[in-house]
């Protein structure tokens, strides 16, 4: 049996997304499993060896070429695009693909599929697991209730390094504070982060983590703090970083769904937006949110003493 799912969105999107791979191989486990994928969200694939094949589309003319050279090479069983919010892109590669079975959402004219998955509004309630999840269904495909978190598979060398700058540092035990988000509206104020941290370092060694696209706010944080800055280099290896922190602090980014598969506690600081609190909520057993009080509010309105407060709730059940 040849099974494709079909994840074009972003890298958070895509890590949830793994969590069907389980169920998939717990309903059919010699089914070939094929991952649709882009180029900005494949490598969180190519490592799991329960997949068959990563097909990438890059938006190029020839990459165009060779992603539908190879699509149109495999006749699939199930072609399963859970996505539940239309996409003309989702419909003109489904049209595409071979299958007997199209899964995906349907809208007016446009009807790709042959099955048809309920849209955002009636998902509203669901988490975007619970969402792939029903896709799925029409495949007969039963999710696994033990086990529900994302796939993410680690390279040895990954660890390799992880363990070395641990060994560096002499830290067995740490905690990981992410400071970077996509946008800036997902982001807390430095001197924030600063003054949590220098109030609770006593009690913890803080590993600190961010994009190098933003020096200044590193820089002004290890300057004020003394805490260690890991170099990340690659998601492969800031997931083995993760894997080994007793406790992930992050503002809401793709880093709280990647301590989900480690089942790592989290403290994520999230915008008031209700639909993607639902939708992206964290997965790891042990976790708090913290929300502004304000309806839509950014996370400038979160004030110290809520992640204090958090903190040393989230730290009697570690």
């Amino acid at each position: 049996m040849k099974i494709a799912l079909v994840q074009l969105g972003r890298i958070g999107d895509m890590i949830l997304m793994t969590s069907g791979i389980r169920s998939i191989k717990n309903t059919y486990p010699n089914a070939e499993i094929y991952f649709i994928a882009s180029k900005s969200n494949c490598f969180i694939v190519e490592n799991n060896p329960n997949i068959k094949q990563v097909l990438v589309l890059e938006k190029s003319p020839l990459g165009i070429i060779k992603f539908l050279w190879q699509l149109r090479k495999i006749k699939f069983d199930y072609y399963i695009d859970p996505k539940d919010h239309f996409s003309n892109e989702s419909q003109y590669i489904a049209k595409l693909a071979r299958a007997k079975h199209k899964i995906g959402l349907n809208k007016g004219k446009h009807s790709a599929f042959n099955k048809e998955v309920s849209d955002d509004k009636e998902n509203f309630n669901l988490h975007f697991v619970e969402r792939v999840n029903n896709a799925l269904k029409f495949a007969n495909i039963v999710e696994n209730n033990d086990k529900i978190a994302p796939e993410i598979y680690i390279e040895k060398n990954s660890n390799d390094i992880v363990d070395k700058f641990l060994e560096k540092h002499n830290l067995k035990e740490f905690t990981l504070i992410n400071i970077a988000a996509s946008h800036i509206n997902k982001m807390w104020e430095t001197e924030k982060w600063i003054e949590f941290i220098n109030k609770t370092k006593n009690q913890e060694n803080y590993v600190l983590i961010a994009e190098k696209t933003f020096p200044h706010l590193i820089s002004e944080v290890i300057d004020k703090t003394g805490i260690s800055l890991f170099p990340a280099s690659s998601f492969n290896i800031i997931s083995a970083l993760i894997s080994k922190s007793k406790l992930l602090i992050t503002p809401d980014t793709s880093l709280v769904h990647v301590a989900a598969a480690f089942d790592t506690p989290v403290i994520a600081l999230t915008c008031n937006v209700e639909w993607s609190v639902i939708k992206f909520y964290p997965l790891s057993t042990i976790n708090k949110v913290i929300l502004p009080q304000k309806k839509y509010g950014r996370l400038d309105l979160i004030a110290v003493t809520e992640l204090l407060n958090s903190y040393e709730d989230i730290k009697k059940n570690i």
